[in-house]
């Protein structure tokens, strides 16, 4: 992928709010949908705790595709699946998207995984988005200041945060680190046609079963096969 000049985005536009409904302008047809699992076995990575579950597991009469939006999802959903995770169901439009995971929680915050979803997003448009030091403090602040950040770069924060201590220079050099990983996984081939097979759907349908993504990125790679130690 090329790389854009750092520094020419803001990091805010991938902290959308996912607390209403998707709206749409009807550019697909009605589709039917359902969950088994409760709710209580469902974590959500880009959603703020399950409070949008009920809207991603209802009737969809119609939304507005995002290819931007389908390959973020699409590459945590990729990751994830990589790490040995189990995700329930995945949804992407114009108005935000995200993946809902079997649980535990601990699971889903691994920092590469969290930071493949903002990388992911050039793909369609072959570009890659790496923020500066400058664009990502304001999101390391306002997490050590208490605030509740439900975007990917406050995710990661947290997690690190909790990870790594006191010092924003070891935090820093870690979401780097994790950063680094994050690309050159998706640099892979086989993960980099997994994440296109999952978006390209996406775009399409809106929204897919955990197991219909799983199925259509195992395809191309092996699920599990970079599990982490305490994924059970």
């Amino acid at each position: 992928m090329t790389m854009a000049p750092t520094g020419t985005a803001h990091p805010l536009p991938l902290g959308r709010d996912r607390s209403s409904p998707p709206r749409g302008s009807g550019n697909a047809a009605p589709r039917s949908f359902s969950v088994s699992q409760k709710t209580e076995t469902a974590v959500g990575l880009d959603a703020d705790g399950l409070s949008s579950w009920e809207w991603v597991t209802g009737p969809m009469t119609d939304f507005r595709p995002s290819d931007r939006v389908s390959f973020h999802e699409a590459g945590h959903l990729v990751i994830g699946l990589l790490r040995g995770l189990t995700p329930l169901v995945v949804f992407a439009s114009e108005d935000g998207g995200g993946v809902f995971w079997k649980g535990p929680i601990a699971a889903c915050r691994d920092v590469t995984m969290i930071l493949a979803g903002p990388l992911a997003e050039g793909f369609f448009e072959n570009w890659q988005y790496r923020p500066t030091d400058e664009d990502l403090k304001p999101w390391l602040l306002a997490v050590r200041s208490g605030e509740k950040k439900t975007a990917d770069f406050g995710k990661a924060f947290t997690a690190l945060i909790d990870r790594c201590g006191a010092s924003d220079r070891v935090v820093m050099s870690a979401f780097r680190s994790a950063e680094v990983e994050a690309i050159d996984l998706l640099d892979r081939r086989d993960v980099r046609a997994a994440v296109r097979a999952v978006a390209t759907e996406l775009t399409r349908a809106g929204r897919l079963l955990g197991a219909d993504a799983a199925e259509l990125a195992s395809r191309h790679i092996e699920p599990g096969s970079l599990k982490m130690e305490n994924t059970p």
